[in-house]
């Protein structure tokens, strides 16, 4: 929450919009604020974000696998 807190208050934009970015342009974001006040940006490269941003979208296309059907024992 501290991130979006931080975006909405640089920025003046309401935080349910900053949520809404995706996590690949909330961490833009915070690298620009960053690079603007000479900060070394804590957390993940940028390359590291896009590649984050890439694994959550491939992530949500992907039907989670069904659980192991338990067998019976035989008496």
């Amino acid at each position: 929450m501290t991130l979006i807190d931080v975006l909405a208050s640089e920025y003046t934009i309401p935080p349910r919009q900053v949520r809404r970015e995706g996590l690949a342009g909330i961490l833009a974001l915070y690298s620009a604020i960053a690079a603007r006040y000479d900060m070394k940006p804590k957390g993940p490269t940028y390359v590291e974000q896009e590649m984050l941003d890439a694994l959550a979208r491939m992530e949500s296309r992907i039907p989670k696998p069904e659980g192991k059907k338990r067998r019976r024992r035989k008496r």
